[in-house]
């Protein structure tokens, strides 16, 4: 079986390093810094702040773990 394998193209994907607000579909879910890629399918976050009530029992600040990049949309922090 072969596997699929989603990917951003490297120029529309975040920033290694930058902050930025992650969406699932239109909801924003939490800000997060991207600190590091794992080839181009996934990266590691480490959660700066939740963004939504649903979901501050799940992510908390400092929290770090791996994500599929394409699975969610991503918007530049405000500083």
């Amino acid at each position: 079986m072969k596997h699929r394998h989603d990917k951003i193209k490297k120029e529309d994907r975040p920033v290694q390093g930058e902050v930025y607000d992650v969406f699932n579909g239109d909801e924003a879910v939490f800000r997060a810094e991207i600190k590091e890629y794992t080839g181009t399918c996934w990266a590691k976050v480490s959660v700066v702040t939740p963004l939504s009530e649903k979901v501050t029992g799940i992510y908390h600040k400092g929290d770090e773990f791996d994500i599929k990049v394409a699975s969610y949309t991503y918007s530049k922090a405000e500083s």
